[in-house]
């Protein structure tokens, strides 16, 4: 029996090692757990067993945070094993945390993988993701921030700031959204209001609105008249500038003419791409991987970003957390 569970723990401490560093943090409790789990598990059950092993570790320290937060300071007779308690409570805390952080890590890791995929060209139907593909990985489309979870959009691919708004809406359509009061039936992919501006005497307006936009990658057929990436952005902003708009609560919301609007057009730099940014006299970044510019009539802040660009930049963010993690680049 000892060396069927040496075995088992070899294999376990080789999975997490060199597949699993999310799970190191668990190791020091492995004690708790080795007898439960089952011998040569293929990698995907002894990862699905070493989840279940985290979660009893994590319902464990929450009875004992509970036991400790409950505790009458006054009442303690023996501080030193008070103190003592407390101490390791914290080690395990922190631990538990580096485990959860890790897991995180690992999950940006994987989404960026995702990502690379769906923007190479499919090999046995010779064509590429449509841009729905690129969109769900980012937010799930035909969501608002009110129905989806941190944990479950990708929002800091783009930009980490985009996580923290007021309100989101994916692909609905602006008569759709509650308090924009619209009868067009046009759907900016990704749609974003920002917290409202406080210490103001009148209705607070919103700090800023942030419209994204994503094409197929590889993409070839725009007109510089018609399908046009940045006229659409443009006609987006003059449509929530204009009517009666409520917030959620029913409350007037204030976009005035000068809330300012940043739009991002997440595609690849075709010819025509190109063409349409040099038209709309947008300025090629320095990289030549997107072009930017400002519309001063419209209050708006335009930027191209190539996918390669998004996919490099995105990787490049991380790269600190998975070289921590000894993860490949």
């Amino acid at each position: 029996m000892q060396k069927i569970k040496d075995e088992k723990s070899t294999q376990i401490e080789s999975f997490v090692r060199t597949k699993a560093p999310q799970y190191r943090a668990t190791l020091k409790y492995k004690d708790e757990f080795i007898d439960n789990i089952p011998a040569d598990l293929p990698d995907e059950k002894l990862e699905i067993e070493l989840h279940k092993a985290t979660q009893l570790v994590e319902i464990r320290l929450k009875e004992k945070s509970n036991e400790l937060l409950k505790t009458d300071i006054s009442q303690v007779t023996d501080l030193d094993e008070y103190k003592s308690k407390y101490k390791k409570f914290i080690e395990e805390f922190n631990d538990l945390g580096k485990s959860q952080l890790a897991q995180y890590i690992v999950h940006r890791k994987l989404i960026l993988e995702l990502l690379t995929k769906n923007l190479q060209k499919d090999s046995v139907a010779d064509k590429y993701s449509i841009e729905e593909s690129v969109h769900e990985i980012i937010f799930p489309l035909r969501k608002t921030s009110d129905e989806i979870d941190y944990e479950k959009q990708n929002l800091w691919i783009i930009d980490e700031k985009l996580s923290y708004h007021k309100y989101l809406a994916s692909d609905i359509p602006l008569n759709k959204i509650e308090f924009v009061h619209s009868n067009e039936k046009k759907r900016p992919d990704i749609i974003i209001f920002n917290e409202p501006i406080a210490f103001v005497d009148d209705l607070p307006p919103y700090s800023s609105v942030v419209i994204v936009e994503f094409k197929r990658p590889m993409r070839k057929d725009y007109s510089v008249e018609d399908d046009n990436p940045i006229a659409q952005i443009y006609g987006y902003v003059e449509n929530i500038k204009s009517g009666k708009k409520q917030d959620i609560n029913g409350r007037p919301i204030s976009v005035t003419e000068n809330t300012p609007f940043y739009a991002y057009i997440i595609c690849d730099l075709t010819t025509k791409i190109r063409e349409i940014a040099k038209y709309f006299d947008l300025t090629k970044s320095p990289d030549n991987l997107g072009y930017f510019g400002y519309n001063k009539e419209l209050k708006t802040y335009v930027e191209i970003i190539s996918f390669d660009k998004l996919l490099s930049d995105a990787q490049k963010r991380n790269k600190v957390l998975f070289d921590k993690l000894k993860l490949p680049y």
